[in-house]
């Protein structure tokens, strides 16, 4: 199975496919929120947005904002995501999570089996920062090692 965040190099890449992308009533954000966001950064300038695409809106917030614009949206990276790239278990992510290691954001809906199912995001930074080297560390420095009978060792 080929992990579809591989095609992006940064968190802000993706987090813009994301917000960019046309999932119609699931949409990341709306334009309408997104031209709220664009207003409260602007200095007065009289312009139209209305008029402006997603992607003019986006370029523009991101050219007078910075880019820590982009840790505002809710944007997540589901579990399968983590799973593919440090060769680990929904457990461990699961884990990660609890213990902090990693952010979680929020969750997706989608339909599986002809029902609404939930799935849980996690932050897309701590995904493209960790290597599988400091995952792998961590996962061992916190599991506790059990003989055959159930026990701590």
């Amino acid at each position: 199975m080929e992990n579809y965040l591989n095609k992006f190099n940064t968190p802000e890449e993706f987090i813009r496919a994301e917000v960019l992308a046309n999932r119609g009533s699931q949409n990341i954000i709306d334009k309408s929120k997104l031209i709220d966001m664009v207003v409260d950064v602007d200095s007065g300038i009289d312009r139209n947005y209305k008029k402006m695409s997603k992607k003019e809106l986006l370029d523009l917030l991101v050219e007078l904002a910075g880019l820590e614009v982009y840790s505002k949206f809710p944007v997540g990276v589901n579990s399968m995501s983590f799973q593919l790239k440090f060769s680990i278990t929904h457990q461990d992510v699961l884990k990660m999570a609890k213990k902090g290691f990693i952010t979680p954001t929020g969750e997706v809906r989608f339909r599986k089996y002809g029902r609404y199912c939930h799935a849980k995001t996690y932050s897309p930074y701590d995904y493209f920062r960790l290597t599988a080297e400091e995952v792998h560390a961590w996962l061992e420095s916190h599991t506790s090692k059990k003989s055959k009978d159930g026990e701590p060792k």
